[in-house]
């Protein structure tokens, strides 16, 4: 919610505080990928992309993200 409204630097702050308290949160792992993506973080969003897919090996939109960011 946060990166949509705008504040990508902000929302991966409040990611990874959520993150730290249940790091199968597979949700946050999903909007932390993408604020760092909109942060220009290509190597932060490409690891947080393989989280995504560490707990959702089907997901079809984190294996693309991820083909496109080279990782």
């Amino acid at each position: 919610a946060l990166a949509a409204s705008g504040d990508p630097g902000e929302a991966t702050g409040h990611l990874q505080r959520a993150l730290a308290l249940d790091p199968d949160y597979a949700k946050a792992w999903r909007f932390l990928a993408q604020a760092r993506e909109e942060l220009g973080d290509r190597a932060g969003a490409a690891a947080a992309w393989r989280e995504v897919l560490r707990q959702w090996p089907d997901s079809a939109q984190a294996r693309a993200r991820l083909q496109a960011l080279g990782g």
